[in-house]
Parts: structure tokens; sequence; C-alpha cells
């Protein structure tokens, strides 16, 4: 039971970490676009 949890768990908390990189990397290519021009 506990081991089915934590597993959905670190499935969640990846597919959080990739959606909070991919926003930090869209973020800072804007931003070095921005500033290069």
């Amino acid at each position: 039971m506990f081991r089915k949890v934590s597993q959905s768990m670190s499935v969640f908390q990846t597919l959080s970490l990739m959606l909070l990189f991919g926003t930090f990397l869209i973020a800072l290519l804007s931003y070095i676009d921005k500033h290069h021009k």
C-alpha cells in the first residue's frame, strides 16, 4: 500500500519537476533573447 503511494508520488514529483524545469528554461531563454537585442 505505502509502496504504491510513494511510487505514484515520485511520478508526480518527476512530472512537476520537469514542468518547473521547462518553464524555467523558457523564461531563461526569453530573458536572454530580450537582453541580446
